[in-house]
């Protein structure tokens, strides 16, 4: 939400309507986002007084996130449509699942007052640096299980017991079987593995 303090002078303030609200590119549409499924470049768009929509072409004009404002209580509202491509990946061993991209420099609000006599004034702040898209991690859990030697088991490690949980990205389109990349057979749990995938 947008505050500011407000001062109508001697005339005071108009007797009908309220503080007007607006939001408008700071400096051109130009970002350094990109969309995390196709590394589609995105856009800023103004599309009103109080919406401005980030924009990128894939079969034609899609919607990667809206801003807008109310015009009249001065709240502003981020909505998400598709997952942004984060600039840090890996395990989180580090905070690469904090990686936030922000919007800083891009949009800025305006909030115009009219006093009695029909003077108006606007005031000006750049917001951008407000509006956060925060990474999303996965989260994996280790699952196990036993058998007897020459019998058979059969599961499901990702969803089996507390599930593995790929966050609001999803899972990479390239990860075979939904994220499963190997299966080892006994005590070793040390290294990685990989293939082993889809066999008996």
């Amino acid at each position: 939400m947008i505050a500011a303090l407000f001062n109508y002078g001697a005339d005071g303030a108009q007797t009908s309507g309220a503080p007007a609200y607006a939001i408008s590119l700071t400096a051109g549409g130009a970002t350094t986002l990109v969309t995390a499924l196709g590394g589609f470049p995105i856009t800023l768009v103004q599309t009103s007084s109080t919406a401005i929509t980030g924009q990128y072409s894939n079969g034609g004009t899609q919607t990667a996130f809206t801003v807008s404002i109310n015009a009249t209580t001065g709240i502003v509202t981020l909505t998400q449509n598709i997952a942004l491509e984060h600039n840090i990946d890996g395990n989180n061993s580090a905070g690469e699942h904090n990686d936030v991209l922000t919007l800083a420099g891009l949009i800025t609000a305006t909030v115009t007052i009219t006093d009695r006599d029909g003077d108006s004034h606007e005031g000006r702040a750049q917001i951008g640096g407000n509006l956060s898209f925060f990474d999303d991690g996965p989260a994996a859990v280790a699952d196990t299980n036993m058998v007897t030697e020459g019998a058979v088991v059969s599961g499901n490690v990702l969803t089996d017991g507390a599930d593995d949980n790929f966050g609001a990205d999803g899972a990479h389109i390239t990860t075979p079987a939904g994220g499963v990349v190997g299966v080892a057979a006994g005590n070793n749990n040390t290294a990685p593995v990989s293939g082993g995938v889809g066999t008996a």
